[in-house]
């Protein structure tokens, strides 16, 4: 049997419309993980330095494993993503790191981290609008998407992380969830051209990692294959970051009993907040932890 023709990635066309994925590797994507359950499934993997994770269904008290099976980093570019498995179903799930904070070592060093994330706004122009953190979830991605052992696949994004899932759901129809997600940006922005006159232009449309402005089938794509977390007092991810526009549905997890704590920008509190919201939601925790742990775990929002 002859070897499928391997994916052109978009980044080295820049087509006018979306890669046209042959239909054995567009069935790949595909969202069985529940999206309530990713904050949760996020904080035990690079809070808690998780290499196994159990997640149980309260209704039916079924549970499954998702091992991690690859830990793809790049110091250049401040990139970590981190793929993960279930060995029952092979189903991947390929998460994108948030910006690193200060006092927390997501792979960059306990300083040096946010500001490598920060500086990474460069290379949006040396790309043509695609930071190097993009590139590399785009190369990451289509080589599981291509992997035979790879049945079905989704994306997961935190923060300044679904810069790069937005842009795989745009132009490959990725199922993504996105957590505190910056949005899309272009010429309706979530901020009005005063604000953005006067905030720290970290996050200009450029800088924030996709072509300006999504159009087209493009969009068509997002809203068919995004779904957001949000918390309405997280300002960090929707207003300083976010300037760009949010595409696909957008859960409001704190919609109907505001948390304060959500401004703190935590994965552990999008976590409680999502179960309080949908006590449904599958509880996600660490079956077997790194030994040498690389990420320790960010002060604690109770």
């Amino acid at each position: 049997m002859s070897q499928p023709e391997q994916i052109t990635p978009w980044s080295e066309t820049r087509a006018d419309n979306p890669v046209e994925l042959p239909n054995e590797l567009s069935e790949k994507n595909s969202r069985l993980f529940d999206p309530m359950a990713t904050a949760d499934l996020y904080y035990e993997l690079y809070d808690n330095a998780a290499q196994t994770v159990k997640v149980t269904h309260p209704e039916t008290d079924n549970t499954e494993t998702y091992k991690l099976v690859a830990n793809v980093s790049n110091p250049e570019s401040s990139s970590h993503l981190k793929v993960i498995m279930n060995p029952e179903t092979h189903h991947y799930i390929m998460l994108a790191k948030g910006m690193d904070l200060f006092g927390r070592d997501e792979g960059a060093g306990k300083l040096v981290g946010p500001l490598i994330d920060l500086a990474e706004r460069g290379s949006a122009e040396n790309n043509s609008c695609l930071t190097n953190p993009v590139l590399d979830a785009e190369t990451a991605y289509l080589e599981l998407l291509q992997n035979p052992n790879v049945k079905s696949l989704e994306v997961v994004g935190y923060s300044i992380g679904t810069i790069s899932t937005n842009y795989l759901a745009a132009v490959y129809g990725a199922k993504t969830t996105n957590i505190a997600d910056l949005g899309v940006p272009g010429s309706d922005s979530a901020l009005s051209p005063h604000l953005r006159s006067v905030l720290p232009n970290h996050f200009n449309t450029c800088a924030n990692g996709l072509y300006p402005p999504a159009t087209g089938a493009f969009v068509q794509n997002l809203n068919d294959n995004v779904i957001g977390l949000k918390m309405r007092a997280d300002f960090l991810g929707g207003t300083v970051g976010g300037v760009g526009k949010e595409y696909g549905e957008q859960i409001v997890l704190d919609k109907d009993n505001f948390k304060i704590k959500g401004a703190g920008h935590v994965p552990e509190v999008y976590a409680d907040t999502a179960k309080t919201m949908d006590p449904t939601t599958p509880d996600v925790e660490a079956a077997v932890v790194s030994k040498e742990t690389q990420f320790e775990p960010f002060g604690q929002l109770r």
